[in-house]
C-alpha cells in the first residue's frame, strides 16, 4: 500500500477512482457478484476474507458501547 485516502461520498470515491492510477482495490469478500461503486472501472479487485468476524462499523459500535456504559458508570 503506497497511500490510503479518505473520503465522504460515493460520489467523491468514484471521482478518486476514476482519476487516479490504482493498480489494485481491496473490498470485503461480501461484495463478490454485487454491484460497488467503481465497478465499471479497469481496476483490479482483491477481496478480502470477511470470515473473522470482525468490521469496522462493529469495531465502532463496541467501542460506542463501551464510552457509553464508561459515562453511565461515572453518573451512578
Amino acid at each position: 500500500v503506497d497511500d490510503v485516502i479518505g473520503y465522504t461520498y460515493e460520489g467523491v470515491l468514484y471521482s478518486l477512482l476514476k482519476e487516479g492510477e490504482f493498480d489494485i482495490r481491496f473490498l470485503g469478500s461480501d461484495y463478490i457478484g454485487e454491484p460497488f461503486t467503481g465497478d465499471d472501472l479497469d481496476i483490479e479487485i482483491h477481496y478480502l476474507n470477511r470470515g473473522h468476524g470482525w468490521s469496522a462499523s462493529k469495531l465502532k459500535y463496541l467501542i460506542n458501547e463501551s464510552y457509553e456504559r464508561g459515562r453511565h458508570n461515572k453518573k451512578n
